[in-house]
């Protein structure tokens, strides 16, 4: 059996629920530590994240983002990142 266990999806199913300018303000806000820099991945990576009318990541957070996964991310994380907010990096 494969897929992601339900425990996994709960915690972005809530944050889905949340304003987006609130989710950037508390990662914008604390030194975020590595897997909290995953979660944020994982989750500007979902399909309901990218589905829906969510505001664009801001710069700053990008950056943080595209480095992080880049230096450490599995290579589906760098897949997704490549096609979903990596995509938009300046060539």
């Amino acid at each position: 059996m494969g897929g992601t266990p339900w425990y996994e999806l709960a915690p972005e199913r809530m944050l889905l629920t949340e304003p987006t300018e609130s989710i950037f303000n508390a990662l914008a806000s604390a030194s975020m530590t590595p897997r909290q820099l995953d979660g944020a991945a994982e989750l500007f990576t979902s399909l309901e994240w990218i589905g829906s009318q969510h505001a664009d990541i801001p710069e700053s957070l990008r950056s943080v983002l595209i480095a992080h996964v880049t230096t450490t991310g599995t290579d589906p994380m760098k897949f997704r990142m490549r096609h979903g907010y990596g995509a938009k990096q300046a060539d």
